[in-house]
């Protein structure tokens, strides 16, 4: 029972900061939220220290409380797709950490499920936004969905693997020494 409830309590902890983070970068100018992608960064960790199942929900519910505050995010199309590509990002990186450890330091093992869960999360975000472009009679190919996923956001790539690693050896660290 105290695991579940200390599992709560950190899924409402990233569900926060989730909500907090983003205008803090996105009051520091146009596009520097799409730039970061600040929003991620809880969810991913979440996935891996709560597991997949809370890293799920966080990944759901962070975009849609985002968007019912007041300088929140449109709901429809941002926050929707935004829930649907960081709930895989949770449920992935989760799944992943917890059942596939193919290398024998826990840092490799970080970075492959970061990576596949990266790339699962942004496959189902573009897929959802080429089918909502599609019925608005809007194309969205590929060249659209790189740019859109890869190429804006390469500097929060890029941070995402200098800064999510480290933070899950640190936690993982102080959980089997005790402290």
């Amino acid at each position: 029972m105290k695991k579940q409830t200390e599992k709560i309590v950190l899924s409402g902890l990233f569900i926060a900061l989730g909500v907090i983070i983003p205008p803090l970068f996105h009051a520091a100018g146009p596009g520097v939220g799409q730039l970061m992608s600040p929003m991620h960064f809880p969810i991913l960790i979440a996935g891996i220290i709560v597991g997949w199942k809370y890293g799920l929900a966080i990944g759901i519910l962070t975009p849609i409380l985002s968007a019912l505050m007041p300088s929140g995010m449109p709901f429809f199309p941002v926050a929707t797709v935004m829930a649907a590509e960081l709930g895989v990002y949770g449920l992935v990186i989760g799944l992943v950490y917890e059942n596939f450890r193919p290398f024998k330091t826990g840092l490799l093992n970080i970075y492959l499920a970061l990576i596949i869960a990266m790339l699962a999360g942004r496959i189902v975000g573009g897929s959802i936004n080429a089918i909502i472009m599609g019925i608005n009679g809007q194309a969205y190919g590929l060249k659209v969905f790189l740019i859109a996923y890869f190429v804006k956001t390469w500097p929060a790539i890029l941070l995402q693997f200098l800064v999510i690693p480290p933070i899950i050896e640190i936690y993982e660290n102080k959980l089997t020494q005790g402290n």
